[in-house]
């Protein structure tokens, strides 16, 4: 089922001439992928259905993130000069294209300058500006917005998932996939932890400070989740710090102990700071252990 953006929705379902290549752009986990799959199955069936429902057809080929690389892409585009099995269209759904090598992305874009006239190609991304210029100039882009809290909830509760609707539409950061996640019990308790850790840090437990090190090197493979949870919630911490505003706090189940956290503004963002350096670091390949012992000890010294 696809939720939000219904602008889009709209101009797609009622659309009469199809473009050989479309880019949807947006956040992770909105939606972008289903609905390419909707606008496939007009193409293909003439029927425009908000559900993908497990659609199939022999003539619609879905190359998944994980498959973005140069040997897929070649063997893509070398079956694009195949005549569709079925009917008179075909129909290649790239998601997570960004992942694409800049030499995948140049070898992608002769099929784009020249087309097959039955083809339509469909590139999902959650980044544009790691698209070649060349590939943008050959699409038509259409952006996608983060859905709004309220669509969140409301889909979550239709779903039967209403102990922590609100909370997972608010922390969500307009990701349907997100929040769904944050529904398995181990996404959320990894949350709780990765959000005591913190705390322990915050309030100057200078034995915590070494500790939580295992803790991250433990949670190695989900460390953009673990630093997106921090980030989420340094910037409660710092908004609420500058406000008093309990209402701009998105960690809502986290309201008191934000309040009662004894750091001021100042030391609020400078956390913040902190955490964002470090993420940082990690593009440029810094030692692992090196960089989050540094922001743990950073962090841990605010309130000294």
């Amino acid at each position: 089922m696809f939720v939000g953006n219904l602008n889009l929705t709209q101009e797609l379902k009622n659309n009469k001439e199809i473009s050989h290549a479309y880019i949807f752009a947006g956040p992770e986990g909105i939606g972008k992928k289903t609905l390419a799959i909707c606008y496939a199955r007009k193409i293909l069936t003439g029927k425009f259905k908000l559900d993908t429902d497990g659609f199939a057809h022999p003539d619609l080929f879905i190359l998944e993130k994980e498959r973005v690389k140069k040997s897929d892409i070649e063997e893509l585009i070398e079956d694009s000069y195949k005549l569709p099995f079925e009917g008179k269209r075909k129909v290649y759904i790239i998601d997570g294209f960004e992942e694409a090598t800049k030499e995948s992305q140049n070898a992608f874009l002769k099929t784009l300058e020249e087309p097959p006239e039955y083809l339509t190609i469909f590139l999902i991304t959650s980044d544009l500006e790691r698209i070649l210029d060349t590939i943008l100039s050959r699409c038509r882009t259409l952006n996608f917005n983060g859905l709004s809290q309220n669509e969140i909830e409301e889909f979550l509760i239709d779903k039967g998932i209403r102990k922590n609707a609100r909370l997972f539409s608010k922390i969500s950061g307009g990701s349907l996939k997100k929040a769904l996640a944050l529904n398995q019990g181990e996404n959320f308790e990894r949350r709780q932890k990765t959000i005591k850790n913190l705390l322990k840090i915050l309030k100057g437990s200078k034995e915590e400070i070494f500790k939580q090190y295992n803790f991250f090197e433990e949670n190695k493979d989900d460390l953009q989740e673990i630093f997106e949870t921090l980030s989420l919630f340094l910037r409660d911490l710092a908004v609420y710090k500058s406000t008093k505003n309990v209402n701009n706090i998105l960690n809502i189940d986290y309201i008191e102990e934000i309040k009662g956290l004894n750091l001021s503004t100042k030391e609020a963002l400078e956390a913040y700071k902190i955490l964002e350096k470090a993420r940082n670091n990690f593009k440029s390949n810094l030692n692992f252990r090196l960089n989050i012992e540094n922001m743990l000890m950073k962090l841990g010294g605010l309130n000294d």
